[in-house]
């Protein structure tokens, strides 16, 4: 892969910060030198050896030889998440309880990355999966894994995690807080996934914000980066290109602002002819200003929670166009929009192809269905889906999604899928994606079996009483006070930390302004919308008994009156291990409900986890968490 066509592959859209125009059509030299691409030949020699043992691996299975330089072909967002999980593993020392270097059969000193044995496969952005499907690495680990992790002191056994992460329910964190690595292992001790968590799971925000969980392990992802190399230094930014020009553009667009035309060229007549004057706009006239005239407001929406959300500084308009003056630098000076631009056909889709379009080998157009909407545009995604849905009826108007990628002779970039909707004045982008469907990653990977909850069992009927009165107040009847009396104050050591503006407030008020903002988010249910606005999750402690009704939105489990106490907020690590190790001593005096709320766009929010006990001979909430990925 040329270094042009390294670039090409980041250029589009949102993926990287870059050299702009001081006037349209003359382009600056760029302030500093920077890095688009890490390419094979740049691996560290740890690294390296992953990727041959891997590639040679998949060859295998193929029936030829295959070359390690593979690697360069692979996904944008599957090459970063190789680079920061290893990178993390490499700087993570073991050592034991009194710090001495944990070492191997050759006296080596040992690293968390020297726990992997094989490197199965890479999971990127995957378009569709939840957030503890992505942004990962499966591997095979060597035999005595567990065994070093319990016996360092930079890792602790945390609950089974069988409520994501399935089939890998033994859970071993890092550090104390975030960023942290995270092993989630198989029961066999040999098949693991591995992520770094940078973002930490605070109810109600975790419960509510599905970018939180898809943007949980995205090195790329908000202020991810500065929080990795606060712990792991010397990961270098080679996928965002030059630093240090966010200031100098924000003293520039200063001094002379941004002119946007308020009317489009061709935005009048048919969806291709306005497709192709923003593509020729912007690619070929070099003039991303006329190109943005066919933005519509609800773009931007498409920057929320994404890898730009920290440059609060500087306008979002303005972060766009320095993003698309980016890609026209990188594509050089086309005389012909079919030089850079191709139509590409993404079959994943499933959606109906529009054939009579003059420039089918520019892009390809849909057809988006009105119920479909809520998956491809940005303002939708992190709505829950009544709310959504209600959105989605108040639109009007046809919408058309466009398919095409970026070329360098026949060397192929980034994918992009734009999504185009009539309004009153013509047609307007309203959103827009890279890398809707993966390039092809090898896998080796096999997914353990799932172990599931044992039996079924009739909850308590006080108990399943209390926690359908305490769904109901919060949803359906919005009644907090009501509420609140469900939820002991034992519950509310597991309030996080209060605000500087919160301090003196009461923590029983604080849970209440919390069950208010995830009401409000949610919108009005009635008893036969709650399935819409929350879903049950898996039973998360194989030991446990499932005592779900069919009918309930909620997961109901009976949890062991020994495992209880690993539940509590501030449980000691050592309890918390032994979780799953023992059997149900003794049962009916402990529950545990859990649900997540449902997200347009395919979205998953972390889940909420309650612990319940008897207090009095009243059933409440003793306990709670949000479990994240």
């Amino acid at each position: 892969m040329s270094t042009k066509v390294g670039i090409l592959v980041l250029a589009a859209f949102g993926l990287l910060a870059g050299a702009l125009s001081a006037t349209p059509g003359l382009f600056l030299q760029p302030l500093s030198t920077g890095r688009f691409e890490l390419l094979y030949g740049e691996l560290a020699p740890e690294q390296k050896v992953m990727v041959d043992d891997w590639i040679h691996r998949y060859g295998e299975t193929r029936g030829e030889s295959l070359d390690p330089q593979l690697y360069n072909e692979l996904p944008l967002s599957v090459k970063t998440t190789f680079a920061a999980v290893t990178h993390a593993l490499v700087h993570t020392a073991l050592t034991d309880g009194d710090g001495n270097p944990l070492m191997s059969e050759a006296q080596k000193p040992l690293t968390a990355l020297d726990l992997v044995s094989k490197l199965d496969t890479v999971r990127g952005r995957v378009k569709g999966a939840s957030g503890d499907e992505q942004y990962r690495i499966y591997v095979q680990l060597i035999p005595d894994a567990i065994a070093l992790l319990e016996e360092s002191t930079q890792f602790s056994r945390g609950h089974d995690n069988t409520v994501f992460h399935k089939g890998y329910p033994q859970n071993f964190r890092s550090g104390n807080g975030v960023p942290s690595i995270q092993f989630s292992i198989a029961r066999d001790g040999v098949l693991a996934d591995i992520d770094v968590d940078y973002r930490s799971s605070k109810f109600p925000v975790a419960l509510v914000n599905g970018h939180l969980s898809s943007a949980n392990s995205d090195v790329r992802a908000g202020d991810n980066y500065e929080r990795h190399v606060g712990v792991w230094a010397g990961l270098e930014n080679w996928w965002n290109g030059w630093e240090g020009l966010g200031d100098w553009f924000a003293a520039l667009f200063g001094a002379r602002g941004l002119d946007i035309p308020d009317k489009t060229e061709k935005g009048d007549g048919e969806v291709e002819e306005a497709m192709q004057d923003f593509l020729q706009s912007w690619l070929v006239a070099e003039r991303p200003d006329v190109a943005m005239s066919y933005f519509s407001p609800d773009i931007y929406k498409c920057f929320a929670g994404g890898e730009d959300a920290t440059n609060s500084d500087v306008p979002v308009e303005q972060r766009m166009y320095r993003k698309m003056s980016e890609a026209v630098r990188v594509v050089g000076n086309p005389r012909r929009l079919e030089d850079v631009v191709q139509g590409v056909v993404l079959t994943a889709l499933e959606l109906p192809v529009i054939r009579d379009n003059a420039h089918q080998d520019l892009f390809v157009l849909y057809n988006v269905p009105p119920e479909r909407v809520m998956e491809y545009e940005c303002g939708f995604r992190n709505l829950s889906i009544p709310m959504a849905q209600r959105a989605a009826f108040r639109r009007s108007g046809d919408y058309v999604l466009g398919t095409f990628f970026l070329q360098s002779g026949e060397m192929r970039g980034v994918t992009a899928a734009l999504l185009w909707n009539r309004e009153s004045d013509g047609w307007k982008m309203v959103s827009f994606e890279l890398e809707p469907a993966e390039r092809l990653v090898p896998d080796l990977h096999t997914a353990p079996l799932v172990a599931q909850a044992r039996g079924d069992l009739e909850a308590d009927p006080d108990f399943a009483r209390a926690n359908e009165a305490f769904i109901d107040a919060w949803f359906v009847k919005r009644d907090f006070e009501a509420a609140l009396e469900y939820v002991s104050p034992a519950s509310f050591p597991c309030l996080p930390e209060p605000e500087p503006d919160e301090v003196t407030r009461e923590p029983r008020d604080r849970f209440a302004d919390a069950l208010k903002s995830v009401s409000e988010f949610v919108g009005e249910v009635d008893h036969a919308g709650l399935n819409e606005a929350i879903a049950r999750v898996p039973p998360w402690g194989t030991s446990f008994l499932d005592a779900t009704p069919d009918e309930s939105p909620v997961t109901l489990i009976a949890i062991p009156d020994d495992a209880a106490a690993s539940y509590r907020c501030g449980a000691d690590p050592s309890a918390v291990a032994a979780v799953g190790r023992r059997g149900a001593s003794g049962q009916g005096n402990f529950y545990g409900s859990a649900f997540r709320l449902k997200l347009a766009g395919g979205e998953q929010p972390g889940t909420f986890l309650l612990l319940w006990g008897r207090e009095e001979n009243k059933w409440k909430i003793i306990s709670f968490d949000v479990v994240s990925f």
